[in-house]
């Protein structure tokens, strides 16, 4: 009988243990940003801290005030292991922002000139072939 439970091909395997733990920051153009915690394992479970505080369990990423400061801690573990990685994040700056915008504007001043230059060829083309000759 037990033999049968051993063919049956149910064979339960212990879960990976972790892998190395990575944080990484993105600050968006509104100045929100996210933190985002990502390791190798199986059955992960996740926790942050901030400047030793806990913060939301459970998911990978969180979204942070755009004034957070401090060290912000993921920590991640399952049955297996565990791991943690602390890093120091600073205040997305408006300068952040201000750039991604500048990038815009400059894309759709690029765009407009382009825009003209056209509209301004086309325009000589119709008065060259509309002149008697």
């Amino acid at each position: 009988m037990s033999r049968e439970k051993l063919c049956d091909g149910h064979v339960s395997l212990p879960p990976a243990p972790i892998g190395s733990v990575e944080v990484s920051i993105i600050c968006s153009s509104s100045g929100v940003m996210r933190a985002s915690c990502s390791s190798e394992g199986d059955q992960l479970l996740y926790s942050w801290t901030l400047n030793g505080d806990s913060l939301m369990d459970g998911n990978s990423s969180i979204d942070l005030d755009e004034g957070t400061d401090g060290n912000i801690t993921c920590s991640v573990k399952n049955h297996v292991s565990h791991g943690q990685t602390a890093i120091n994040v600073k205040p997305c700056t408006a300068r952040e922002a201000l750039h991604l915008s500048l990038i815009v504007l400059g894309c759709i001043a690029l765009i407009l000139i382009l825009l003209f230059i056209t509209v301004c060829h086309i325009y000589k083309k119709k008065q060259v072939k509309s002149t008697p000759g």
